[in-house]
């Protein structure tokens, strides 16, 4: 393997291949080319090394090729000027804490081809504001997207399978929440203190909620919970008496027998529609 540098951004040879590895000097807007040309041969990027333009302040923005199929680890972490990112819909892994506090960060765009979503990915880019999550991702690591304090709305697919622990953690501009019918666990403070979460809806695909999954949410005024079978809650699920839990019909009495009556004073059907 061989490194070489072109137009200030490092790579690493191998093959026909080259990886991104670094950066001598970048600025402003920022292109990473489809091929590089060295030494009379080209070579495919094929992927954004762990690391490799982490804690570059002076680039604003990316442009990814659609030859790149993975985002390393820690890849843009600290790049705290970088406010726009458009992924290609080669990249199928968002790496662990490849934007971590890139707290400028405003818009980014996760094509369908994307499937994991790394361990803090988005960890503290308290600028962005909202996120789509495409039907493409199973798995959103262990705290993803926390202290994501701007992010207003998510909406989270179907395809997922996977809410990893402290996920959303700190999302306080959350005012709502839908989970999805994919999803079976809801894992330790998934949603922990999101403040501003007013409402939850959670399905009944769920059979157990980690401790301390939704404790400090404590704007919450309704979760409607539509397991015929009580979930299983560990420690601290909740704050207490946080709201109202609507519950299907047939199930009010399982309900205020089990764990969820400490949590909760008032335990209604849910309304039919």
């Amino acid at each position: 393997m061989e490194e070489v540098i072109v137009e200030g951004i490092q790579y690493e040879i191998n093959g026909e291949e080259a990886r991104v590895v670094g950066y001598s000097h970048v600025s402003g807007d920022v292109v990473i080319p489809a091929s590089i040309s060295y030494k009379g041969r080209n070579y495919a990027v094929i992927s954004i090394g762990d690391g490799a333009f982490s804690w570059c302040d002076e680039m604003t923005a990316i442009t990814i090729p659609n030859s790149v199929s993975v985002i390393g680890e820690g890849a843009f972490c600290g790049c705290e000027g970088l406010t726009e990112i458009a992924i290609p819909n080669s990249v199928s892994v968002i790496g662990d804490s490849a934007f971590y506090v890139c707290t400028g960060l405003k818009k980014i765009t996760i094509p369908n081809s994307v499937s994991v979503i790394g361990e803090e990915a988005f960890w503290g880019c308290a600028g962005l504001t909202a996120i789509t999550i495409p039907n493409s991702v199973s798995v959103i690591g262990e705290g993803a997207f926390c202290e994501c304090a701007g992010l207003t709305a998510i909406a989270i697919p179907n395809s997922v399978t996977n809410i990893g622990e402290c996920a959303f953690e700190g999302c306080t501009g959350l005012s709502e929440i839908k989970i999805p019918n994919s999803v079976s666990v809801i894992k330790e403070e998934a949603f922990c203190e999101c403040t501003g979460l007013t409402e939850i809806m959670i399905p009944n695909s769920v059979t157990n909620i980690g401790k301390y999954a939704f404790e400090g949410c404590l704007q919450l005024a309704s979760v409607i919970c539509e397991a015929t079978n009580p979930p299983i809650l560990q420690d601290d699920t909740f704050d207490d008496k946080v709201g109202v839990l609507y519950v299907p019909q047939s199930s009010i009495d399982d309900y205020r027998s089990s764990d969820w009556a400490k949590y909760f004073s008032m335990i209604c059907a849910i309304e039919k529609t």
